[in-house]
């Protein structure tokens, strides 16, 4: 499962996608494991990113120093934001927020194969 999200910054664009890695189906919490990338911000020697629940409480806080991070959440409504770091350590720009919806997925097993039909009705 991959979404993307656009993250705009005051000089530079960045583009977030979300993955669901498959180990989590063996989450007992039925959080999701997620990793988020975005593209690097010229001069950024690091990022800080938010993410607020649907009550406005901080449910991620965390500074890296690489283009992507690695985490768990419930499946819920949430919002987020990346700030990309000057040489001060100091958040030069912030994405505005953005809302973002995690969703539980279930692979059934049942069926393997797809099947897909196109074309036009036969007449007779």
């Amino acid at each position: 499962m991959q979404i993307t999200l656009k993250i705009k910054f005051l000089l530079a664009a960045a583009v977030v996608i979300f993955t669901l890695d498959p180990s989590s189906a063996a989450n007992p919490s039925g959080d999701q494991r997620l990793r988020i990338v975005w593209d690097e911000v010229e001069g950024a020697v690091g990022y800080e990113i938010q993410i607020k629940n649907s009550t406005d409480s901080f449910v991620l806080k965390k500074v890296v120093d690489s283009n992507f991070i690695d985490f768990s959440l419930s499946p819920g409504g949430y919002k987020i934001r990346i700030g990309a770091m000057n040489k001060f350590r100091k958040i030069g720009s912030w994405s505005d927020w953005e809302n973002i919806e995690i969703k539980k997925t279930i692979t059934s097993k049942l069926f393997k194969k797809e099947s897909s039909y196109s074309g036009s009705k036969a007449s007779g």
